[in-house]
């Protein structure tokens, strides 16, 4: 190591191998304790997104039952419309 760039390392605070370590594992756990804030937000949007997918097979169902209830009503309304044709 040159002295012009030992001068800069020292100039940054980075004089001791004691020192750099401590940085190294100050920035190590931040970045864990933001890993598991993250893994707790993604947890929560894995929770929210399961909610309304089920939700949503919910209102899926309702509406294939409200449409199979109209077509019902539909070919009822044609059979008796035919029957008082006949009728008549």
């Amino acid at each position: 190591m040159g002295e012009n760039q030992a001068a800069r390392w020292v100039s940054f605070g980075w004089n001791s191998t004691g020192h750099w370590r401590q940085s190294c594992e100050q920035g190590n756990a931040r970045a864990q304790e933001a890993s598991e804030s993250d893994r707790g937000a993604l947890r929560q949007e894995r929770k929210r997104n399961l909610q309304l997918e089920k939700e949503l097979r919910r209102k899926d169902k309702a509406l294939a039952e409200m449409a199979a209830l109209l077509v019902l009503s539909k070919k009822l309304e044609a059979f008796r419309s035919n029957r008082e044709d006949e009728d008549a």
